[in-house]
């Protein structure tokens, strides 16, 4: 489940905790605990700004301009962990991943950057599929727990729009015309 929380965006996991008090019975030792993984809002950064631990990130795409690619920082492996064709969810450096510029969509609140991490590393290995788990679909499922692309969307609803526009101009005055396109009279 994905909140806003005052100013960072967070992630909200169920976890068990050990009471420490020895004498209560086993079943109420343990309670549920909600954690709340959290994220400072969005900011450009210039390649001066150091990126850290559990940052979501996006840069220009390489191939198809005008697009973004998404990667989560890892500082420990120093390599963002992205999900691409070829190759699927895997490590790049950041001379691989940023073109030119990056923007820090999120940021991982002090002292959840770990936590933040542990999602991406274990899809390690998934593969790419462009409809249903591309780079974006990957970084908002393990930062947000849903997976959506809303490149993918806003291409789909243009496709749509001009599928739509070109049945509406084809399908229009049925009246006989000549060979230039002129209307005949009947």
């Amino acid at each position: 489940m994905a909140a806003f929380l005052g100013g960072v965006y967070g992630r909200e996991w169920l976890v068990e905790e050990a009471t420490r008090e020895p004498r209560a019975p086993a079943a109420s030792r343990l309670r549920q605990l909600r954690v709340v993984v959290a994220y400072e809002l969005k900011m450009t950064a210039p390649l001066s700004v150091p990126l850290r631990h559990g940052d979501k990130v996006w840069t220009p795409a390489r191939r198809i301009p005008g697009k973004q690619h998404y990667g989560i920082w890892d500082e420990e492996n120093r390599a963002f962990i992205h999900n691409s064709y070829p190759g699927g969810v895997q490590y790049a450096t950041a001379e691989q991943f940023i073109n030119g510029q990056y923007v820090i969509e999120k940021r991982a609140a002090p002292g959840f950057e770990h936590q933040v991490v542990l999602g991406p590393r274990a899809h390690l290995g998934s593969d790419y599929d462009l409809l249903s788990f591309n780079c974006e679909h990957f970084v908002n499922y393990v930062a947000d727990g849903e997976k959506k692309s809303l490149q993918l969307q806003v291409l789909m609803v243009g496709g749509l729009l001009l599928g739509g526009l070109a049945w509406l101009l084809s399908s229009g005055d049925d009246r006989p015309r000549d060979s230039k396109g002129r209307f005949v009279r009947g």
